[in-house]
């Protein structure tokens, strides 16, 4: 191959070459932090389906009746979960079971409390 003294500059081989590069780094850096997110996102709602069942948890223990339990949750006095997540209460005699599910339907977070006395 013949080397021109007077060409200076990228040949067009080394140049697309050089972009392929780029444009594979940038797809991997960008599909690593996508998926950084959205781990962070999970652990984020999942830390609210936490708070959410021991906040369930905590206006048992203090309401006197099953009216007040109920008139409490209905007040809007608790935070709403992430979109997609949905919770279920159970009680059942003296003891209060609640469950967060997430939007792929695996439980997140769940307590079980048993009062020392009927909730009436």
């Amino acid at each position: 191959m013949k080397v021109l003294k007077n060409k200076r500059g990228f040949t067009l081989v080394e140049t697309v070459v050089a972009l392929a590069l780029i444009l594979i780094i940038s797809a991997s850096s960008l599909t690593l932090i996508s998926s950084a997110n959205n781990a962070t996102q999970r652990a984020l709602y999942n830390a609210q389906a936490q708070n959410f069942v021991s906040d369930v948890v905590t206006v048992y223990r203090r309401a006197e009746s099953r009216q007040e339990f109920d008139d409490a949750l209905t007040d809007g006095i608790l935070a709403p979960l992430p979109k997609g997540y949905e919770y279920d209460i159970h009680i059942e005699g003296t003891t209060l079971t609640v469950e967060v599910i997430n939007d792929n339907q695996k439980t997140v977070a769940k307590a079980t409390y048993v009062r020392g006395g009927e909730l009436s």
